[in-house]
């Protein structure tokens, strides 16, 4: 959907129109403390995922809650990415 971006005072347009995907679905994804992931705030439960994942996180382990109906969610403990799940869970996409 495209969308008109506003200056500050939400009146004068900037003059451009961009496409946008709102993530107002949150919900707990990854099970952090399983996978070991690295703190993204320090003393707090944020933790952000490894931009260049080695070995051990070739496969990271999903909260039970996670493959439950098709969903796009962003997780509140993991910074900076976005989820997308289908209804037949871990079997794959439908297509």
């Amino acid at each position: 959907m495209p969308v008109e971006l506003f200056q500050n005072d939400k009146v004068t347009p900037v003059g451009i129109t961009v496409q946008a995907l709102n993530l107002g679905n949150v919900r707990p994804t990854i099970d952090a403390a399983a996978n070991t992931l690295k703190r993204f705030v320090p003393g707090q439960e944020i933790y952000e995922m490894p931009h260049e994942p080695d070995k051990s996180y070739s496969s990271l382990r999903a909260l039970p809650t996670a493959t439950q109906g098709p969903d796009v969610r962003a997780d509140p403990t993991i910074w900076g990415v976005f989820f997308v799940s289908d209804t037949n869970g871990p079997k794959g996409l439908p297509f």
